[in-house]
């Protein structure tokens, strides 16, 4: 979202940086009576409150920003809890598609960070919203229908650039056996992780093989030793430190894409039909952000999209 607003990539990362530790902020050791307590909240309430997460996208995004104001078209992938239906907020860029424009940013970034037993839902024009990680968590595909069906960009046309923010891997050893409870399953977040990564999977394996080189993925894979520094909900200084070298790492591996030349004088040219404008007297460019990844330390992705 902050991208859709101009806001430069540097104060992005500033704000991530800064208000990460107060998002989530680690509790003291508890031990006996406050450790069972502490167990009991976590299996009745969430683990962090959502005020933080509200006041830094409200100092990044602005106080009454609202989704009309970003200067792309753009998506973000929801899951409507009150009605029972993933929902895909979006700027007014298609024919009759209005009424979300006047969301506010911040509360939108509320609604598609709520991660389940982390956030609270929240709550956005009277209904209650959750993580659309919960079935985008790349979200790559979602700005790729977009700009087919509702834009409809011809496919040889479109050029995506996708941004992850490290891929987990997932595996159970052999030793461990077979049998695994709800225990078993939600210790180390190791249910959602196999889920997120999973779908990272999926989605890149659907977008390679129907973009084929006018798809760009630029992430790092998690080695198993990071994962001490970059937990589901980690945003230490080492974890910071660790994250900023896997991005430089994943900059200079797209810096070798073979098809990066083409790909960037393609999507050169793209710019300069948004700019010059098209024969027919409209406009034929189309520019689409799926943003996914507003939190700290979270797996996830954003895509940005450019078709002539």
């Amino acid at each position: 979202m902050a991208l859709s607003l101009e806001i430069p990539a540097g104060e992005i990362e500033a704000a991530i940086i800064r208000d990460g530790p107060k998002i989530f902020m680690p509790r003291p050791p508890r031990f006996g009576t406050g450790l069972a307590t502490s167990f009991v909240h976590d299996l009745l309430r969430p683990k962090y409150r959502n005020d933080n997460v509200l006041a830094s996208f409200t100092a990044l995004l602005g106080e009454d920003t609202k989704l009309s104001d970003a200067r792309c078209k753009l998506v973000v992938p929801t899951v409507n809890m009150t009605t029972g239906n993933i929902e895909i907020f979006k700027t007014p860029h298609v024919a009759d598609w209005s009424h979300h424009q006047s969301v506010r940013m911040a509360d939108l970034g509320l609604a598609a960070t709520a991660a389940p037993t982390f956030f609270p839902l929240a709550d956005v024009s009277g209904s209650l919203y959750a993580d659309g990680a919960l079935f985008a968590n790349a979200p790559d595909l979602v700005g790729l229908h977009e700009a087919e069906y509702y834009l409809k960009v011809p496919t040889d046309r479109i050029r995506m650039l996708s941004i992850g923010t490290t891929t987990s891997s997932f595996s159970i050893p052999q030793r461990l056996g077979r049998n695994y409870g709800v225990m078993r399953w939600l210790r180390g977040a190791r249910l959602f992780s196999t889920i997120l990564a999973a779908q990272q999977q999926l989605t890149r394996a659907f977008l390679v093989h129907h973009l084929d080189s006018h798809y760009l993925r630029i992430d790092s894979v998690r080695a198993p030793g990071h994962e001490m520094d970059l937990g589901f909900d980690s945003a230490t200084e080492a974890g910071t430190r660790t994250i900023l070298s896997l991005a430089d790492f994943a900059f200079e591996n797209a810096m070798k894409h073979e098809g990066l030349r083409e790909y960037v004088e393609l999507s050169r040219d793209t710019i300069n039909t948004k700019t010059n404008g098209s024969l027919d007297g409209q406009s034929n460019f189309t520019e689409g952000v799926a943003l996914k990844n507003d939190s700290p330390s979270r797996n996830g992705s954003s895509s940005k999209m450019t078709g002539k």
